[in-house]
């Protein structure tokens, strides 16, 4: 890498950060902890709480089921049944391709 590349490359990391760390300050810490109060709440009395995702958002979903679940074993306050998985609620069949 030359040093031009190399000075590229760090201009836009530092863009990317300055850039990431405008978009952390909008974050509503109040509704963050709205949120954990009624997951908390939910837990306590021993509801069901449904994640759902399409597509790549499924694959998000996922992964905070699995941060939700992580976050409450490290915690010591396990859910009373805890019961992880998908469902496809859709019978249509994704499109096969190329398409002629």
């Amino acid at each position: 890498m030359n040093h031009e590349q190399q000075f590229q490359a760090k201009r836009i990391a530092a863009d990317y950060l300055q850039s990431f760390e405008k978009l952390l300050r909008k974050v509503d810490l109040d509704a963050i902890e709205r949120i954990v109060k009624r997951l908390r709440d939910a837990r306590d009395r021993g509801a069901t709480t449904y994640v759902a995702g399409n597509g790549g958002s499924a694959a998000t979903a996922s992964h905070r089921v699995n941060d939700l679940g992580k976050a409450t074993k490290d915690l010591g306050r396990l859910p009373k049944k805890r019961q992880i998985g998908s469902r496809r609620l859709s019978r249509s069949r994704p499109r096969r391709y190329p398409r002629n």
